[in-house]
């Protein structure tokens, strides 16, 4: 930890401490990448009165990139999955945060971070 790590962590904690504003709401947003993994081998059949029997070996299928949006005043959450993390992802969840989710709010105060 360093000043600049902890004047970011000031900051993230003044922005969720701000009082509940309709029009000027407060809305973390958070990315995170995560795999999609297939089994390679098929579950083992189960006897009557066992557990299933799970092969812990998986192959990786692809990724996903998931958009997370949080305002903890209203109570409310969204997740977004799109198959890439460009800037333009992004773009297109920072106009639909604005224009279908808050489009009376006069300015939107966020915390931004990325996985």
């Amino acid at each position: 930890m360093n000043a600049n790590y902890i004047a970011q962590m000031e900051h993230v904690l003044d922005v969720y401490a701000r009082p509940k504003n309709s029009a000027e709401p407060a809305v973390n947003f958070d990315e995170a990448m995560k795999q999609l993994v297939s089994d390679v081998a098929p579950p083992s059949p189960v006897k009557s009165g066992q557990s299933a029997r799970i092969d812990y070996e998986y192959k990786r299928v692809s990724v996903a990139n998931i958009f997370m949006f949080f305002d903890r005043h209203r109570g409310w959450r969204k997740a977004k999955a799109t198959q890439s993390k460009t800037a333009v992802d992004f773009a297109q969840c920072m106009k639909e945060l604005v224009d279908e989710h808050y489009p009376d709010a006069h300015k939107i105060h966020g915390e931004f971070t990325a996985a």
